[in-house]
This record gives structure tokens, sequence and C-alpha cells, in this order.
């Protein structure tokens, strides 16, 4: 498989599909026998459930979300979670924050945030904030990850709905706030008649420097499509139904669907009448297909967990040539 793209060195992989049909554990078992292998794996659980320490056997609360967190040899992971912020509305109007008090909450790239919070608080900028926060931090990492010579970056991502959010409303902001720090001097204008304080930070630095910050989301956002994604899905009609939109949602913007991983596959026909029939909706739009049965030794202790975690993803890498 070709790892080399125009931005990136390590080879991106994004698992994604249903909630509920082992999207994590599949994206969990790849990552760990990578690591096995002596590659230098990073797994970014994007996911609001926060699954991945737990398919880890980890205490989820031993692992501090947005933390580069080193969990084996060869293995670290990132828990991505929303910025916590008190808005600057509720910050300046109802609190009694000076800017200063409200900016310390967003140091570094989350000043981002802290712009289209403003645009959204006072313009009503048709700004996501909930996602923006989320891919800020998901954007920070990736450009950190970078630096850190690992061979596979892993994304577990949300289901449809987030990774459509991911892919076309980190684009429509960026481009929003563009639009906004180039057309917003009447609305700068009126708000400087009653928070002068609030119009003299959108002037300054942050709205000086949207090039850049919308920059590098637009650079996330690239980088992530040129990944290659891997559908997974259970032999059941409405979760490959939807496993195929979600591949007409990736060849839409041009990515490539690597392969499909069918967990808890049976003997064709057995169980499950219309097992072929499913299945044959999945070849039918020509996806490479991995049929990956049930493996009991991961419902017992943590170390037969991990290691039949291992084995599948031993399954899917070597299937994949990864």
């Amino acid at each position: 498989m070709n790892r080399s793209t125009s931005a990136v060195s390590a080879l991106t992989m994004a698992f994604c599909g249903k909630g509920g049909v082992g999207k994590t554990t599949t994206a969990t078992a790849t990552a760990l026998w990578l690591a096995s292998q002596g590659k230098r794996v990073c797994l970014l659980d994007t996911d609001r459930g926060h699954s991945v320490p737990r398919a880890l056997g980890l205490n989820k609360a031993d692992i501090p979300v947005n933390t580069l967190c080193n969990t084996a040899v060869n293995l670290d992971i990132v828990v991505i979670d929303a910025t916590k912020f008190v808005n600057v509305v509720e910050a300046t109007q109802n609190l009694g924050w000076g800017m200063d008090q409200y900016l310390a909450q967003f140091p570094d790239d989350k000043g981002l945030i802290a712009w289209a919070d403003i645009l959204n608080g006072f313009f009503g900028a048709p700004t996501d904030i909930v996602t923006l926060e989320k891919f800020v931090v998901l954007v920070g990492f990736l450009v950190e990850l970078q630096d850190k010579d690992y061979d596979y970056i892993i994304i577990d991502v949300e289901p449809t709905a987030g990774l459509e959010r991911l892919l076309s409303g980190a684009d429509r902001m960026s481009n929003s706030i563009l639009k906004l720090s180039k057309q917003s001097g009447f609305f700068l204008t009126l708000l400087g008649a009653k928070m002068p304080h609030v119009r003299d930070y959108l002037v300054g630095s942050y709205i000086k420097e949207a090039d850049y910050y919308t920059g590098r989301i637009q650079w996330a956002v690239a980088m992530i499509r040129a990944a290659a994604f891997f559908l997974v899905c259970i032999p059941e009609e409405e979760p490959i139904r939807q496993t195929i939109d979600v591949r007409e949602l990736i060849t839409g913007f041009g990515g490539k669907v690597a392969g499909c991983i069918v967990n808890r596959s049976r003997t064709p026909g057995a169980l499950q009448p219309n097992h072929d029939e499913l299945i044959g909706l999945l070849k039918s739009h020509e996806v490479s297909i991995l049929h990956s049965s049930e493996r009991p030794q991961m419902h017992v202790d943590p170390d037969d967990k991990r290691r039949a975690l291992q084995d599948m993803g031993g399954e899917i890498c070597k299937h994949y040539s990864l």
C-alpha cells in the first residue's frame, strides 16, 4: 500500500462505521499488531464513547483526555475530547470576566476556538463550536505527531454522522471564519460601541492570522481525506446499508476505501438466512472484504483479550498488506 502523501510521512488509517459493530476493537487490534511488529503507532480515539482505553484493558480514569499516553511498547494513544470553556457572552456579560481572563482558557492553537466563539456569540456566525473544539484539538495532535517519527497513525472515527461532520464541517467552519474576517467591519464598529475590549481583540492578532489557523484546519482535513479508510460492520442489514452510505461519503470527497472488515462473520448461509445476500451488497460496491470471526477469548481475562486482539490485528494487516 502506498504510504506517501504530500504532507505526511506516516501511513494514516481511519476506521469508521456504525456504532456497536466493533469499530474500536478493530482499530485497536490493528494498532496492537503493528506495534508488536516493531512499528511505532499512535492511535487517536475521536469517538465520543472513548472506548479505546477499555479495549486495551485500561482504566479510562487513568488516561487523561487530550494527552499523549504511552500504553505499550511502540504504542501511544490519545483520547480526543472537546475543550471545555465558558463562552464569551457568559464570561463577559454574566460573570464579569475581562478579556484576559476569558482568553486564558485558550492557549496556543486553541485561540481559534475563542475567535469562533466571539464571532458566533456576537455576530451569530453559523459555526459549529462543539465540532470545532474537538477538531482543533485533533489538528494540534496531528501536527505534533509529524515530528515524532510514527510509522502509523490510526484514527478511531465517530460513527457516520461524526465522520460527515469531521470531513465537511471543518471546511465550512474555516471558510465561514475566513469570510467573516474579511467582511466584519460593520459588525466590529457596532460591537466597538458597546464592547471595545472585544472589538480590540477581534481586530488584533487572531483575526490577522486567520489564514494561518484555518490553513491548519484545511491541512488536517486533507490529511484525513488522504487516509486509508477501513469500513467496519457486522453481517446485518442496517449496519451493512449504513456501511455502503459511509463508503459513498468517503468516495464522494475523493477518499480511498482500503477495505471492509465484517466482524462476527459466520459460515455463509448459516444461522442468518440472508447472510449471502447482505455480503453481496458490499461486494457489488467493489469493497475488498475481510471476514473476521468471533473470538471468545476477548471476553475473558485481560491477557487473553490482548492476545486475541493482537491475533485479530495480524489477520487484518496480513490481509491488507499493511
